[in-house]
C-alpha cells in the first residue's frame, strides 16, 4: 500500500537527510525536535493570535514567497511522477 504524502512533507523528508547526515546528526531525533518546536510555535501563534502580524508584511513579499513554494512543489511533483509516467 502506497502512503499518501503531501508535497511539502515530501520535500521536507527528502531534503533533510541529505543536509543533516553528512554533519553526523541522527535523523530521527532531529525529526522529533523539529516536530516538538513546530508544535510549540504553532500553539504560541494560535494563543497569541499571531495572524494579526501578517498586516505588517507587505503583499509583495507574501506573493514572492508563495511563488517560490509553488515552484518547489511543481518541481518535486514532476520529479516524483516522472518514474511513474515512464513505466
Amino acid at each position: 500500500m502506497k502512503q499518501f504524502m503531501t508535497v511539502s512533507h515530501m520535500v521536507f523528508r527528502r531534503t533533510n537527510p541529505a543536509v543533516i547526515n553528512p554533519q553526523g546528526i541522527p535523523y530521527f531525533p532531529f525529526l522529533a525536535w523539529v516536530g516538538l518546536w513546530s508544535m510549540i510555535m504553532h500553539f504560541a501563534i494560535a494563543i497569541l493570535n499571531g495572524v494579526v502580524f501578517l498586516k505588517c508584511v507587505t503583499r509583495f513579499s507574501c506573493d514572492v514567497f508563495g511563488f517560490y513554494v509553488c515552484a518547489i512543489y511543481i518541481q518535486k511533483g514532476i520529479q516524483v511522477q516522472r518514474p511513474v509516467c515512464l513505466v
